[in-house]
């Protein structure tokens, strides 16, 4: 579809019936790596899963030329809007869920819960040290070589029970990769998110999660590659309505790891109040 307001045309998975759920993946993915996610919750919610600017088959973003908040904001709008979709739940990932908290932080009013899977990109400025190097204009294109092995050796690094990822995961992560204009994309991304070994500040939300009253539910793996389920429970404790999930035995891809647990509560929040949250 083409989203007029930010003249960009993006590829969406819709599925399902019911109350609405857009799911924003996280990295250089694309949306369907939320695939088993989607095949559980087209049961009970009306799912839409783009690919983010960049990513899959949606159009390529320089990111140098945009500001990102800015842009990530108004894509989420743009997808709604083109939906005639007026309150969504969101569901972010990673890099999906910054996508998520940006959108909720500029238009509370349009978001009805919110759900982040794994460490959401913009609460820390701490970044892994194998990721530094991508933030590196010249330094990254050298080293950034998709490869088949390369997509196994990251996704590996992102569950805590390898036997889990899907079969041809690596296939279908090389495949996206490598379509034009997403090395590209991808690279200018973490050019604008890291700066000096750290989150760009400009890009850290933690501190204005105080503002975020919104029903939300973080699901942390105990071996997140990124962060540690400690940050996520500073966050909370900042947040008027938010608790967290930490499922044990499991990576950054908290739903490839538990399936079944994850899409459980997910579930369960959507449908029910947060009573009985805890912080």
């Amino acid at each position: 579809m083409l989203l007029a307001e930010i003249n960009l045309r993006a590829s969406v998975l819709e599925a399902g019936a019911g109350e609405p759920l857009l799911l924003l993946h996280g990295g250089g993915a694309s949306a369907i790596i939320l695939e088993p996610l989607l095949s559980r919750l087209q049961h009970h919610f009306h799912l839409y899963a783009p690919d983010r600017p960049g990513c899959g088959r949606t159009d390529g973003c320089h990111y140098h030329d945009v500001p990102l908040r800015e842009h990530a904001r108004d894509f989420v709008k743009a997808v709604l809007d083109s939906f005639g979709i007026a309150k969504v739940t969101l569901l972010g990932s990673s890099l999906g869920g910054y996508f998520s908290l940006v959108f909720a932080l500029a238009y509370p009013e349009r978001v009805h819960k919110l759900i982040l899977l794994g460490a959401p990109t913009g609460i820390d400025r701490r970044v892994p040290l194998v990721c530094i190097p991508l933030g590196v204009p010249y330094l990254n294109r050298m080293l950034y070589r998709p490869s088949v092995g390369l997509m196994r050796l990251v996704l590996r690094r992102l569950v805590a029970d390898k036997r889990k990822l899907p079969d041809n995961i690596d296939r279908v992560a090389y495949a996206a990769a490598t379509l034009p204009g997403a090395k590209a994309s991808w690279l200018s991304l973490l050019e604008e998110l890291i700066r000096l070994g750290r989150l760009n500040l400009r890009h850290y939300l933690r501190d204005e999660l105080t503002q975020l009253d919104i029903p939300t539910l973080f699901i942390w793996g105990d071996a997140d590659y990124f962060a540690p389920p400690s940050s996520g429970g500073q966050c909370c404790a900042m947040m008027p309505q938010a608790r967290i999930e930490v499922l044990p035995k499991v990576g950054h891809l908290v739903w490839i790891d538990q399936l079944e647990r994850c899409t459980e509560l997910i579930a369960a929040f959507i449908l029910s109040s947060l009573d009985d949250r805890t912080s």
